[in-house]
């Protein structure tokens, strides 16, 4: 069986995203407290589904432009994390920050940091056998 950690590919806004290094989806449910006045104990519900996804790849001006422009013009898209298992996150996404780095040598890598916005996250865990 594959490894969960092998990235099959990153997709944004249906585009498939080239020299993707690595992907990491994070997804959080923070409880809400939702205590009775003069309780002895805390009680607490699920709260609202919210992550992000941080991406590290090999920058390039041309492939990576539609992330780019989404960050300077505000916008959102379907982003997308599959991995070699099928597992896979999936939701609208705003691109938060982007980081660029340019060694000497001249290759450029960009860390990137997306958080789902606006609608239902979807976690699919269907593994491939």
């Amino acid at each position: 069986m594959a490894s969960p950690t092998t990235l099959a590919l990153f997709s944004w806004g249906g585009t498939t995203m080239p020299s993707v290094g690595s992907a990491t989806a994070n997804l959080t449910q923070t409880p809400i407290d939702i205590t009775d006045l003069g309780s002895t104990y805390k009680k607490h519900s699920y709260g609202l589904l919210e992550g992000t996804i941080s991406l590290e790849l090999f920058y390039n001006v041309t492939d990576h432009k539609v992330i780019t422009d989404a960050f300077s013009g505000k916008t959102e898209a379907t982003a997308l994390v599959q991995w070699a298992t099928n597992l896979s996150f999936s939701g609208n996404a705003m691109v938060e920050s982007i980081s660029l780095t340019v060694a000497p040598n001249g290759v450029a890598t960009a860390n990137i940091e997306l958080r789902f916005t606006n609608g239902a996250i979807t976690v699919d865990t269907t593994v491939a056998s």
